[in-house]
C-alpha cells in the first residue's frame, strides 16, 4: 500500500485528487493540506511515502525544498496546469526523491556462522559498516505536457499536443546497486527505478472534442 498526502490550496482540486486516488487500490490517501505549514507537519505526523504536491499553489516551489530538507525519504511527485499565452496549456509532473540506501556486504562469511551476508569492512576505519549504508542515486523526473486547442465551431475543437517524458534526461538508478563487496561491479548501479528509469522520450498527437 502506498501511502499518499495531497498538496494544494484550491479545495475542490484537494478534494478531487483525495476522492480519486482513494479508490486506486494500491494507493491510501492519508491525509490533505492546504498550504506549507499544514504539508511539512502531516509530512512528519502522517508519515507518507509519497506527497503529491501542486506546483502553482503558493509557496509550492519552496515546499518541495522544505519537504526534502523534513522528510528526505518521502518522494514528492509535483503536478499542475498553467495557462500560458496564445491559448497555450502547460502541464507539468515532476517526481523527485533523495537517494535510496542499500546494504553493503563483505561477500565472504566473516564469522564463520555459514553465512556470506556479512556487513562490508570499510578500509579506512577497519570495522564494520551500519545497516543500509551504501546510498544510491537521487530521483528526479520531469515529465511535461503542452496543449494548443483550435475551435472548430458548435462546440468542436481539436487539441494539439506534445508531451516530453523525462525531459531532463536523468538516469535514475535509485537503489539499484551491487553491495556485494567481493563483485567486479561493487557500488555500480545495476538497473533502473521502474516506471521511471527511461531515456527522454517525445509524443505528438490530437484530440477532438465535440
Amino acid at each position: 500500500m502506498i501511502r499518499i498526502l495531497v498538496v494544494t490550496d484550491v479545495r475542490l482540486y484537494r478534494d478531487g485528487l483525495v476522492q480519486h486516488l482513494g479508490r486506486q487500490p494500491p494507493m491510501q490517501v492519508v491525509g490533505a493540506a492546504g498550504d506549507r505549514a499544514s504539508a511539512l507537519e502531516a509530512s512528519q505526523t502522517l508519515l507518507p511515502d509519497v506527497v503529491l504536491l501542486d506546483l502553482a499553489m503558493a509557496e509550492g516551489r519552496a515546499t518541495i525544498g522544505a519537504l526534502r530538507a523534513l522528510a528526505p525519504s518521502v518522494r514528492v511527485v509535483v503536478l499542475g496546469v498553467f495557462e500560458l499565452p496564445y491559448g497555450l496549456q502547460l502541464s507539468p509532473v515532476f517526481q523527485a526523491a533523495s537517494a535510496r540506501p542499500y546494504n553493503l556486504t563483505a561477500g565472504s562469511d566473516l564469522n564463520a556462522d555459514g553465512n556470506n551476508n556479512d556487513r562490508y569492512i570499510d578500509p579506512s576505519t577497519g570495522k564494520q559498516v551500519s545497516l543500509n549504508a551504501g546510498r544510491g542515486d537521487p530521483t528526479a523526473v520531469l515529465d511535461l505536457r503542452t496543449t494548443k486547442f483550435f475551435n472548430l465551431g458548435s462546440e468542436r475543437r481539436v487539441g494539439v499536443f506534445a508531451e516530453v517524458f523525462n525531459l531532463l534526461n536523468t538516469v535514475n538508478f535509485g537503489s539499484s546497486y551491487t553491495g556485494n563487496a567481493r563483485s567486479a561491479t561493487f557500488r555500480q548501479p545495476t538497473g533502473f527505478i521502474p516506471g521511471i528509469g527511461y531515456p527522454r522520450q517525445l509524443q505528438i498527437g490530437a484530440r477532438f472534442l465535440f
